[in-house]
């Protein structure tokens, strides 16, 4: 204890030595500044306020001068603002300093009142005049006044400065003497504060020592009495430790919260017993086997998926001074809502927002783990990629709100009827993958898997007071014969798809090598009908149209067909989809229109009142300005608007009435015939056409071909050319192919008819060269033969 009085004691003295030497110091750097102030203050002011006395005098002298001499622009007052500039110019001269060196310079008072008086008696003799032009005695009395005055002041200003040369030898020899006093003070300040800091960290080292001593007998002590001294205790943790037998012999009373159990009720208890007694299903295998084994552990999950309860443990073996075993002490955390809070945020980014399922990521992270190995009990299976056929007219006629209703109740039944254990995943659009697994799949799985899909799509769906029955094209791809890796997979359902959806859909269809190469002999289509269409090799036909009431032929519709030097003859069924995914159907229905019209134009003689029909496609009307493509054709080929027809689907009305009614008006102002094609195969209700200005409906030819035998079909024809007269339109039925046909169409009042009994395509320039002929009366009642 006295040795540490000592070292206090001696830090303390060597403190106040360090504080005393620091102020000396200080006062000694401001004495040499104070000397260095005092060196050069007089010396400045003196050569100032001379310098400043002078100027005032010369500038009173010449004001005065100039106007005595009769300077208009000087007056006499002018002349008393100098002098008074003068006076306070004197004032400032430094003739009071109290050094002794200065005080005894001879007349040093005499002189500064004398100029005053001189000044006063200046100013006393300008006093009463009004003007001094011409007055040379004024002048010169000014300036006998202060000649002599000025040249005193300069004899003064010269001894002042050789008196204060002296005094500045003298100041500097002062100042060198403390400059040199305070070095050695610094010098001796330095030296006691190294000693000063080697001791304070000398006196450092040791309080270290003693605290990593006390904390290593804490420690000790922590292990003699067993409990969780070691552990940092928070408000979410709980405290726990186990005997040698591993049997709870402590924990923290945070338990009670959770379980609703005392902290007592658990003594003698295995760890995970808590868990066991609110959880049934609950999984501590991972942590008995950690706690059997003495191994650490940290931040283990166990917990219940059913009811939600999710702990996480930490825990340490413990050993006494012999090394044996005496058990485990550790933390345990409830984290439930911290495990529900993230889930919901993986939720989010792996499930579709619309309908829950599973998103494209989800699926490929899932399809990943099965391909890599990671569940081996699900190495085999089946990937079945679904695309509802028909979706984008729904979507696009009742609005987004519907079609996503559909979707959402879709995903229901999907996941309603089939496994739980299939996993159903929304890909985006109305595109939907189904993943199912297991050791014993077979083909014949695969084909019944896509069987239900088909059903369960089949089956009506009522959305938002609508019913709609939709169907479904499927590809199956089977893992791993077609595919080892998550790309690889998906492209073969892709390809598989789309060979369902390329034979029309509402159909299943397994993925095989072949189809590679389909699809890349489709790119090659695409190519091929690009540079058709860039060297104008398509060509384009004209199937005639017959009136029943005129009985003769009214004109045709424009029919484009491709002969590839290759593959032969193309159905349109095959390019003509084609060309709306890639584009190409807007410079492709640009020809259709231009050929048709110069060519109807170029017949003219014979097709004064003629129509020539033309398709329009969904592009064309909702991608381009249709009314200026129009103008543009007809003004280019000549043709009068009146013998144009353009037919368009129904679907397309239904997308956007506005844009169909401002279109088709301005297209009926232009004198364009319209006509609405394949009615009765989507939406058919002749109600709303009533507020287009279409002149013509066509009939489908599904409902034709069976027209003299099926009820169904001669109803639907009826009700349409009925409904059609009392709106006033012409109905034309296309597909027709017997006298039969023909009858039962005049019979029902069908105004026009087109199909093979009145004959076929014929390429466009025959079409107008033996159209004349064709318009004869007598082919009115006989099949065209061309």
């Amino acid at each position: 204890m006295n040795l540490r009085v000592v070292r206090i004691g001696t830090y303390a003295l060597l403190a106040i030595v360090l504080l005393v030497g620091c102020a000396a110091a200080w006062v000694t750097l401001n004495a040499l500044a104070g000397k260095a102030d005092d060196l050069v203050r007089h010396a400045r002011v003196d050569a100032w306020t001379t310098q400043q006395t002078e100027h005032q005098s010369y500038r009173f002298l010449l004001a005065l001068s100039e106007h005595v001499a009769g300077n208009e622009s000087i007056g006499l007052e002018d002349v008393r603002d100098h002098l008074s500039h003068l006076k306070g110019a004197a004032r400032f001269l430094n003739l009071h300093e109290r050094s002794p060196e200065i005080q005894v310079i001879p007349g040093k008072e005499d002189l500064r009142s004398d100029f005053l008086q001189a000044l006063q008696r200046i100013e006393e003799s300008l006093a009463d005049r009004l003007d001094a032009r011409g007055d040379l005695a004024l002048l010169l009395d000014a300036r006998s006044a202060l000649s002599p005055w000025l040249s005193e002041l300069q004899e003064l200003m010269v001894n002042l400065t050789h008196i204060r040369i002296e005094l500045q030898k003298r100041d500097l020899t002062n100042a060198s003497t403390l400059i040199g006093f305070n070095r050695q003070l610094l010098l001796a300040i330095v030296v006691f504060g190294a000693i000063f800091l080697t001791l304070v960290s000398f006196e450092a080292r040791d309080a270290r020592r003693a605290e990593a001593a006390a904390r290593e007998a804490e420690a000790m002590a922590r292990m003699q009495h067993g409990r969780f001294q070691d552990f940092a205790e928070t408000a979410s943790d709980w405290l726990w430790e186990t005997d040698s037998e591993l049997q709870l012999t402590f924990i923290s009373d945070q338990i009670e919260a959770f379980s609703g159990l005392s902290a007592e009720s658990y003594q003698a208890q295995p760890v995970a017993s808590f868990l066991k007694q609110l959880d049934g299903d609950c999984d501590t295998h991972e942590l008995d086997d950690m706690l059997s084994r003495r191994t650490t552990f940290r931040n283990l999950l166990v917990g219940s998926e059913d009811q939600q309860r999710f702990l996480r443990f930490s825990g340490n073996p413990t050993y006494d001074e012999a090394n044996a075993f005496v058990g485990f002490r550790g933390t345990c955390s409830d984290i439930s809502d911290d495990v529900r809070r993230e889930g919901r945020i993986r939720f989010l980014a792996e499930h579709d927002h619309l309908t829950g399922l599973a998103n494209r990521a989800y699926l490929q992270k899932q399809l990943r783990m099965i391909l890599e190995g990671e569940r081996l009990s699900d190495r085999h299976g089946f990937l079945l990629m679904l695309d509802l056929d028909g979706f984008k007219d729904i979507n696009d006629t009742f609005g987004h709100d519907v079609g996503d209703a559909l979707i959402v109740a879709l995903g229901d039944r999907l996941q309603r009827e089939l496994r739980r254990t299939d996993l159903i995943a929304r890909l985006g659009g109305d595109e939907f993958a189904i993943v199912r697994t297991g050791e014993d799949l077979t083909d014949i799985s695969g084909e019944m898997l896509s069987d239900r899909v088909l059903s369960l799509v089949k089956q009506p769906f009522n959305v938002k007071g609508y019913e709609f029955v939709v169907g479904t094209s499927i590809g199956i791809a089977r893992f791993p014969a077609d595919g080892t890796t998550v790309e690889a997979l998906m492209k073969a359902g892709d390809l598989a798809l789309y060979s369902a959806k390329a034979a029309d859909g509402d159909r299943a269809v397994a993925y095989h090598v072949g189809m590679s190469e389909h699809l890349e002999r489709r790119r090659q289509l695409e190519n091929d009908l690009r540079i058709a269409l860039e060297t104008n090799a398509l060509d384009l036909y004209v199937q005639p149209q017959f009136d029943f009431d005129r009985e003769r032929f009214i004109g045709g519709e424009a029919l484009i067909r491709w002969h590839h030097a290759e593959l032969g003859a193309i159905s349109p069924d095959i390019f003509i989809p084609i060309a709306e995914e890639t584009g190409l159907i807007l410079p492709l229905g640009r020809w259709v229109m231009e050929t048709a019209c110069r060519m109807a134009q170029q017949a003219s003689s014979t097709f004064s009142d003629g129509l020539i029909a033309v398709n329009i496609s969904p592009a064309q009307f909702t991608h381009q300005d249709l009314v200026q493509e129009v103008e543009d054709v007809l003004a280019l080929t000549g043709l009068s608007p009146h013998n144009l027809e353009l037919e368009i689907t129904e679907g397309l009305l239904m997308r956007d009435h506005q844009l169909a009614i401002d279109m088709l008006s301005k297209l009926d102002e232009m004198g364009v015939k319209l006509a609405i094609d394949d009615f009765g195969t989507g939406y058919s209700s002749l109600s709303y056409l009533k507020r287009f200005r279409v002149h013509k409906v066509k009939i489908d030819k599904a409902f034709v071909r069976d027209l003299e035998h099926d009820r169904g079909d001669h109803s639907i024809v009826q009700a349409v050319v009925m409904m059609s007269k009392a709106f006033g339109f012409q109905t034309i039925a296309e597909g027709v192919e017997t006298p039969a046909q023909r009858n039962r169409l005049i019979a029902l009042g069908c105004d026009q008819a087109q199909g093979y009994y009145y004959g076929k395509p014929q390429p466009i320039k025959r079409f107008f060269e033996t159209y004349a002929k064709m318009r004869a009366p007598k082919m009115a009642d006989a099949q065209v033969s061309v």
